[in-house]
């Protein structure tokens, strides 16, 4: 998963779910405090469950592994070239 931030994964992964956990409590104002606590805290630790499982990168991270990525495919191109003059060489 890609994250749109220069903030480190876990960072950005904490403000995340202090988020979350700032919505789930609006929407369980209207319910019994202990029932919407519960529902709220099972939910908030599923959510925290499910993102300590991914792998995520900061965006920064991603563009420059891309940028990494790119170097590599146009030097691999130009090895091939260089490769396909070599064999046209040495077939002459």
């Amino acid at each position: 998963m890609i994250l749109a931030s220069n903030q480190a994964p876990g960072m950005l992964r904490d403000r995340i779910i202090n988020q979350l956990n700032e919505q789930l409590s609006s929407l369980f104002k209207e319910r019994d405090a202990e029932q919407g606590g519960e529902l709220q805290k099972s939910i908030l630790l599923l959510v925290q469950n499910a993102f300590s499982k991914l792998d995520l990168v900061t965006r920064e991270e991603f563009d420059a592994q891309q940028e990494v990525l790119l170097r590599t495919r146009t030097r691999v191109a130009q090895l091939e070239a260089e490769l396909e003059q070599l064999i046209d060489t040495v077939q002459r």
